[in-house]
């Protein structure tokens, strides 16, 4: 349900998992940010259920600020799920979509925002200049990328990634789509909406490390795979194309009716083409499975997620004790508009 609150400027979302320690920081460069642009904005923190007690922490970090919403989810459900929480509940004619990690530089907001303004953009991509991860996990995002292009089947830049900001009509195209599988970039991708972009520096991550191992990248590209149904169709395809030509092979084997000294080769073939007829037939299974599973899930058609609280920055009682020794300082932007 798209929010029916009064209309802002400028909207912020922010997923939050694993930031416990980024929270304060997170917050004061964010109002120092905002308060600059001179907007009516607001800013929408969604708690994905984190183990961290991020949750504590964002009461005490917002108490009597009215521009703040919290959201906690009932139960754990991703960065993608808790991103459409925020979406469903923001109010602003600009949306901006943002990590909780500090990696996305909150004085950076302003750039987005001016470049949305001046090229009437529906989708705006913050584009990183700068290596901000060890060379392992840069060899794995490079193959990670591949993969999720060869899922959408299109051009994917690798330095594109949450950080965006989007208009209210691409919002509510976006809150339309119901699928329960869902992937933000993917969405956007699918849309079709005119894009802009800008550049900026990518910070290190300060606190902490990132949730996102193999497994879960894994799984994260499997999600945007069910998204694109249509690559999982190739993939079904293609088992059924091996085997049918394994079992074309092994008719052949026998129509030619190889002589007795052959027969130790022919029985080797024979056996590896069963082999590749038995991948083919379970794989194949296992995609129509998945694809049966998916349209199950869809029918159902519960909601993508439960708000567990909803809670207004205003509606908390500000209590300053041990806040100044958590808050962080606000280094410089060295960001610049591409």
């Amino acid at each position: 349900m798209i929010s029916s609150g009064s209309a802002r400027d400028l909207s912020v979302v922010i997923p939050i998992y694993g930031c416990a320690a980024a929270i304060f920081e997170l917050y004061d460069r964010l109002t120092k940010a905002l308060v600059g642009m001179q907007v009516d904005y607001e800013i929408i923190f969604v708690d994905d259920v984190s183990p961290d007690g991020s949750w504590e922490l964002l009461l005490e970090a917002v108490a009597g600020d009215s521009r703040v919403t919290l959201l906690r989810l009932a139960r754990n459900q991703g960065q993608h799920i808790a991103i459409s929480a925020g979406l469903a509940e923001c109010c602003g004619e600009k949306v901006v979509v943002m990590d909780g990690d500090l990696q996305d530089q909150p004085e950076a907001i302003p750039l987005i925002y001016e470049k949305a303004t001046a090229t009437e953009a529906p989708v705006v991509y913050a584009k990183r200049k700068t290596a901000h991860q060890k060379g392992s996990r840069v060899l794995m995002g490079k193959a990670y990328f591949r993969f999720l292009e060869w899922i959408a089947g299109r051009r994917i830049d690798p330095e594109y990634g949450t950080f965006t900001l989007i208009t209210r009509p691409v919002v509510e195209a976006y809150m339309s789509l119901k699928e329960p599988n869902r992937h933000y970039l993917f969405i956007l991708y699918w849309l079709g909406f005119a894009h802009a972009e800008i550049e900026f520096a990518r910070e290190k991550r300060p606190h902490g490390r990132s949730s996102y191992n193999f497994k879960r990248l894994f799984m994260h590209a499997f999600q945007g795979m069910k998204f694109y149904a249509s690559s999982l169709q190739r993939l079904l395809l293609g088992a059924t194309g091996l085997v049918v030509l394994s079992g074309v092979a092994l008719l052949l084997i026998a129509l030619l009716g190889l002589d007795t000294a052959s027969a130790g080769i022919a029985r080797s073939a024979a056996l590896a083409l069963c082999s590749l007829i038995a991948i083919g037939l379970g794989s194949g299974l296992m995609l129509v499975g998945v694809l049966a599973f998916q349209a199950f899930e869809e029918a159902k058609d519960r909601p993508l997620f439960i708000v567990h609280k909803r809670i207004r920055g205003g509606e908390i009682q500000q209590r300053d004790h041990g806040r100044s020794e958590r808050r962080g300082t606000s280094p410089a932007l060295t960001s610049s508009a591409g």
